[in-house]
C-alpha cells in the first residue's frame, strides 16, 4: 500500500526498453507418448483410449503408420516417400499448407536414420480418409497426426518480446517496475496448430517506447497472491514423468541405462496407468489423477528399492551388459530371486 501511495498521480520515466526476437521451430513428429499427451491436453482422451484409437487408424483404416513407436524421426527412405502422403492429406488444410510441402526435402531435424528405432515416427499414409467412416475420436487423432507432419515444412514461429523498466520517483523512494509484452511477427507452423487457435501470446506493449520517455501513472493495482503446490498429474504429465524417470539418479551408469527407456515402453505406459486405476491405487478427479488411501498405504509399506527408479535402472543396466555379451542371464535371474525373497 505504501508503494501505491508513492506512485499514484505521479509520472514514470522509462529507463530501458529492450526487444528480443525469439524463434520456435516446428515440433518433432509424433511418437506414441507425444500423441497421447496432445490428445489428453486437447480433448481429455485417456492414454489407453488414444492408443486404442491410433491402433484402429493403423490396422482397420490404414490411415497412419505403426503407432507403438518411441521414435520422433524418419529415415531417409521413408522421407523420400512423403510426396503422395502430402498429396492425400493437404487438400483438407487449404492455405494453411506451406508451399513446397511434400516436394521440398525435410530438414535433419525430422530426418535422421540414427534416431529411428525399430519403427519411425507416426505419420499419415497415402490412403484417402474421405471414404472412411471414422468416429469422432478417430477423426481428432488422425487430424493431429496430419497436422504435425504438415508443420514440418513450415517456417519457425517467431515473436518479438519487449521488456521495459520504468522508474517512478517520489520523495520517499525510487520504485522500479518491469513490463513485458509479446508480438507475433511470423505465425509459421502455428497456423496449423490446433492448441494455439484463439490463444495469444499475452499483452502487447504500445509501440514506440524508448528510454527517457515520461508517462503519467494512470492506475496502480495491489495484488495479493499465494504460491500454489505443484499441479496434480494428468495423463499427459504422468506419461512425461514415466518417460523421464531416472534422469536425476545419482549413479551415472544407472542414469545412462534409463535415459532412453524410462518406466515402461510407449506401448505399456498407458496399460500401467489403467492397472493403477483398476486396482484402486489411483482415481480420476476430472482430468487429474489422484492417489487413493489404498495407493498411499501401499507406498508407505513397500520397500524403498521397489518404488525407486534406481532399481529399474540397475536392471536395465544389467540387461544392456548382457546384450553386449558381458554378463550372465542365470546370474541376473539369481539376483532377482534373492531380491524378491528379501522384500516379500
Amino acid at each position: 500500500e505504501a508503494i501505491r501511495a508513492r506512485c499514484e498521480g505521479r509520472e514514470g520515466e522509462i529507463q530501458s526498453a529492450k526487444g528480443a526476437d525469439k524463434s520456435m521451430p516446428p515440433p518433432l513428429l509424433h511418437d506414441l507418448a507425444e500423441l497421447q499427451r496432445q490428445a489428453n491436453r486437447l480433448f481429455g482422451l485417456r492414454a489407453e483410449t488414444t492408443l486404442s484409437v491410433a491402433q484402429a487408424l493403423y490396422e482397420k483404416h490404414k490411415l497412419i503408420t505403426y503407432p507403438r513407436t518411441d521414435s520422433r524421426h524418419l529415415s531417409q527412405d521413408v522421407a523420400a516417400t512423403l510426396g503422395p502422403v502430402v498429396a492425400a492429406i493437404a487438400p483438407a488444410y487449404g492455405n494453411a499448407v506451406a508451399p513446397g510441402s511434400g516436394t521440398r526435402p525435410l530438414s535433419t531435424r525430422f530426418v535422421q536414420d540414427a534416431k529411428v528405432t525399430d519403427h519411425h515416427a507416426i505419420i499419415p499414409t497415402a490412403h484417402p480418409s474421405r471414404d472412411k467412416n471414422l468416429s469422432r475420436d478417430e477423426q481428432r487423432v488422425y487430424d493431429l497426426v496430419c497436422r504435425r507432419l504438415l508443420m514440418a515444412w513450415h517456417d519457425p514461429y517467431e515473436t518479438r518480446v519487449t521488456t521495459v523498466i520504468t522508474a517512478v520517483d517520489s520523495a520517499q523512494a525510487n520504485d522500479l517496475f518491469r513490463s513485458s509484452g509479446t508480438m507475433v511477427t511470423k505465425m509459421g507452423w502455428k497456423g496449423l496448430d490446433v492448441s494455439s487457435k484463439g490463444k495469444g501470446e499475452g499483452p502487447d506493449l504500445p509501440s514506440g517506447l524508448a528510454s527517457g520517455q515520461r508517462h503519467p501513472v494512470r492506475k496502480v493495482d495491489v495484488l495479493h497472491k499465494e504460491t500454489k503446490p505443484p499441479k496434480r498429474y494428468n495423463d499427459a504429465s504422468l506419461l512425461t514423468a514415466m518417460e523421464t524417470a531416472g534422469k536425476a539418479l545419482d549413479d551415472r551408469e544407472l542414469e545412462q541405462a534409463m535415459r532412453d527407456r524410462g518406466l515402461g515402453t510407449p506401448a505399456t505406459r498407458a496399460a500401467i496407468l489403467e492397472t493403477l486405476l483398476s486396482r484402486g491405487y489411483v482415481e480420476r478427479d476430472g482430468k487429474a489423477l489422484v492417489a487413493t488411501e489404498r495407493g498411499i498405504s501401499l507406498i508407505r509399506v513397500v520397500d524403498e528399492r521397489v518404488k525407486s527408479p534406481s532399481m529399474t535402472g540397475a536392471w536395465e543396466h544389467a540387461l544392456k551388459r548382457m546384450e553386449q555379451g558381458d554378463g550372465s542371464l542365470s546370474g541376473f535371474m539369481g539376483r532377482i530371486e534373492t531380491f524378491v525373497r528379501e522384500v516379500v
